[in-house]
């Protein structure tokens, strides 16, 4: 009895219309969304490095013009020679001379850094502190500097910044009612040419934070941050308020001032999170600076969002419209399917007599209409197939009693080969008591149908028993080996792959019959790759006979569906296999001729089915090939991309 809840196939049609036009559209609206998103932020990261390099490039070069300007300095003898004299003037005419000088470099200074707030020359030979500030006011005063004062972050010749903080007075007492402004200052020793400890003075050029307004303020909008640090964690440049001159706090800006950045261009840092921050570390002397933007993904987003969004409104708007006008035409489509179930009903229910046009008269050549028409036949047929269906059942039943008379039971055999051993031993011939207890074990083995997938270890034993009974019907001096590497003993493969490649080669290669003959089996494990060499001394194969044998190989493979042969190259398979041992071996030419024209005269089927059952188990991603030896026998090379098999089947 069917317990299921009854669903309309009208419920039925209109969800799954409705999947039809939502799924898509949803997986579009998501792709789009994530690969616009992708894209902008793409663009903004590009436009963003490109813009925050050229402004850390127009930084580093104000700064570096104010210091070249402030270098300008050595090559003006006149000023030089008065900071580097060591005697009083004698007037008062000289020293205001003197100082005119002075200030006028210092108002040369001031064409090439307008921006400069005030300019400070402290003259430690003349002792004499000189300030000429932005509206070309004067001021001067006598200070004996002392010894700690002359002592600089900075090599010799060079500048250095002092990191944003209240522009001083100097200690000019006229100045003290002055308004002042955060700056940031631009420090020159002045040396005694050439020395490089006497020191006559230093220049400080003064420059408001404004100045960096002009070059970072089309850098940011109000949502964005964007700042200039120094190295030793203090703010140039901020677009917050109150964080200008102060310490850094922000982790994430002190994670990236102990990043190792390249000079001169913005980096992209992260973009994991909710910001995606760039940083550009701008080369000075003698300490960098970072320029740092971090702007929230919200942001960066805003218009892609809306538009997304409004696309969704406007799809969900048209979709409740395409929904109503949807269910209309199916429910209309739907009415003779209704009556036609009714009727369907009537008949299951035992009536075979009721008459469909008592339920649903349709006169339309449509799928519908052919759908009736079928059910009419069908109700005629009924009784007809419920008779055949009777004769069928006992058919079967006859034809599975048979079956289970002509079984063989292998326990039956098992059993009788193990009575067989015992009556062996009992009488003292141990020979045969090993021979059929190793014919048992193999037919244990190959009865098995259990599992399809045996180790190495099991298939190898196997071979072993065979080689045993082989060597007990025919007594040679031939050797096997087993030369099997330790991370493939337990590895995988189909049943019965080892046994009929052995076999060919005791067969055709007249292993028994050759004195001395050796057959060796080895496995090694590289990488994904396994490698299976099955070599023998036998008689060999001629030219013609092995170039036969590889062409019905590869059209085996060629047969094959879903063969991926660039992956498979791509792992290493398909190349030529690697020779596991060369192993040397001396036979008379003529002996090796003559064998080699009786060699594999049978057909390659048994090698087929092998080859065929490793591609399917392997997906494809495997190769088997027929070599001669150097000097005689023969070599199948078998190489396997382990990460194909499937292993479920052993758990099942």
């Amino acid at each position: 009895m069917n317990t299921k809840p009854f669903i309309s196939i009208r419920i039925k049609v209109l969800i799954l219309l409705f999947f039809c036009i939502m799924v898509p559209f949803l997986f579009y609206w998501f792709y789009s969304y994530h690969y616009i998103r992708t894209s902008l932020d793409e663009e903004f990261v590009s436009q963003t490095t490109n813009t925050m390099t050229a402004a850390g490039s127009s930084i580093s070069d104000y700064i570096r013009l104010a210091d070249y300007t402030a270098r300008g300095l050595y090559f003006n003898s006149e000023v030089m020679d008065i900071l580097s004299s060591e005697e009083p003037e004698s007037s008062d005419y000289q020293v205001l001379k003197t100082e005119s000088r002075i200030f006028d470099f210092m108002q040369m200074l001031y064409s090439s850094v307008p921006e400069a707030s005030q300019i400070h020359l402290s003259a430690f030979n003349l002792k004499k502190s000189l300030l000429l500030q932005s509206d070309m006011q004067r001021y001067e005063k006598d200070h004996i500097y002392l010894n700690a004062e002359r002592i600089f972050p900075c090599e010799p010749y060079h500048s250095y910044i002092s990191a944003t903080h209240m522009q001083s007075d100097y200690k000019f007492i006229n100045l003290s009612e002055r308004a002042f402004n955060l700056v940031f200052t631009i420090n020159m020793p002045i040396y005694q040419i050439p020395s490089v400890t006497n020191i006559l003075g230093e220049i400080s050029i003064d420059i408001p934070i404004t100045a960096l307004d002009e070059i970072c303020r089309p850098l940011y909008r109000e949502q964005e941050t964007l700042c200039i640090v120094d190295e030793d964690g203090n703010y140039i440049y901020s677009s917050q308020e109150n964080t200008a001159a102060t310490k850094v706090k922000d982790p994430l800006i002190l994670d990236i001032l102990s990043l190792d950045l390249a000079s001169g261009n913005a980096h992209l840092v992260e973009s994991g999170t909710d910001n995606i921050v760039i940083s550009s570390r701008i080369p000075l002397e003698p300490s960098d600076w970072y320029l740092i933007k971090i702007s929230p993904k919200s942001f960066v987003y805003a218009k892609a969002s809306h538009f997304f969004n409004l696309m969704l409104y406007s799809f969900i708007a048209v979709t409740a419209a395409e929904i109503l006008l949807i269910c209309i035409a199916v429910l209309y489509i739907t009415v003779p399917l209704k009556k036609a179930t009714a009727y369907a009903q009537a008949v299951t229910a035992g009536n075979l007599n009721a008459k469909m046009s008592d339920y649903i008269v349709y006169q339309h050549n449509d799928e519908i209409g052919s759908l009736l028409i079928a059910i009419r036949k069908m109700i005629h047929s009924i009784q007809n197939f419920t008779i055949r269906q009777y004769q069928l059942e006992l058919s079967n039943r006859t034809s599975e009693l048979k079956a289970l008379q002509a079984q063989i039971n292998p326990h039956f055999i098992h059993n009788t080969l193990q009575c067989l051993a015992t009556n062996a031993l009992e009488s003292g011939n141990l020979p045969l008591y090993q021979s059929i207890t190793a014919l048992g074990q193999m037919m244990h083995y190959s009865m098995d149908t259990r599992q399809n997938l045996v180790p190495i270890t099991d298939a190898l034993r196997y071979i072993d028993l065979y080689l045993q009974l082989q060597k007990m019907r025919f007594p040679s001096t031939m050797i096997s080996e087993f030369d099997i590497s330790e991370d493939t003993k337990q590895l995988y493969i189909p049943k019965m792959t080892l046994q009929p490649l052995v076999e060919n080669s005791i067969r055709h290669g007249n292993l028994l019959k050759i004195e001395n003959s050796r057959l060796t089996i080895r496995t090694r494990l590289e990488g994904n790759i396994l490698h299976i060499q099955v070599e023998d001394t036998g008689s060999g194969m001629t030219f013609e006979r092995l170039s036969e044998l590889n062409a019905s190989l590869q059209k085996v493979k060629a047969s094959m569906p879903c063969s991926n042969t660039r992956e498979f190259m791509a792992a290493g398979i398909g190349e030529p296999a690697p020779d596991l041992e060369k192993l040397p071996r001396q036979r008379g030419l003529s002996q090796i001729r003559d064998a080699q024209k009786q060699r594999f005269v049978s057909n390659s089927i048994g090698v087929s089915n092998v080859y065929q059952r490793l591609l399917l188990y392997f997906k494809n991603q495997c190769t088997m090939e027929y070599t001669s030896n150097q000097s005689c026998g023969t070599t199948v090379r078998i190489q396997l991309d382990y990460r194909m098999l499937d292993l479920k089947e052993l758990s099942e």
